[in-house]
């Protein structure tokens, strides 16, 4: 929300460029959902940020890089996934992230 008010753009703007009712936004502001999640790289197209930099936000600066294609698909379709899916999915990946680092 910052982003948009240092860019001098609404969140009006924003739902009206991504085609999305203006309450939408309001349940993203809100955390009532992460539906944003699929509309990221639009979001940052938008802003003329890449998705990295929104989702870690100020503290990575210009040091953000871009997301591969493929890190991308998989952020937009975790949205998807319901709360017990995405720790199902976190579980697996600390496993393969143990499994490639046998030092840990």
């Amino acid at each position: 929300m910052d982003l948009l008010k240092e860019q001098r753009k609404t969140q009006k703007e924003l739902t009206d460029y991504l085609e999305l009712h203006p309450n939408t936004f309001n349940n993203w502001k809100f955390q009532n959902t992460k539906s944003y999640l699929k509309y990221l790289d639009q979001i940052a197209d938008y802003l003329n940020v890449t998705p990295g930099y929104l989702i870690r936000g100020n503290s990575m600066g210009a040091d953000v890089q871009n997301f591969s294609p493929l890190e991308t698909k998989i952020i937009n379709n975790i949205s998807c996934l319901t709360i017990n899916q995405q720790k199902i999915l976190l579980n697996l990946i600390e496993e393969f992230k143990f499994a490639n680092n046998p030092l840990r």
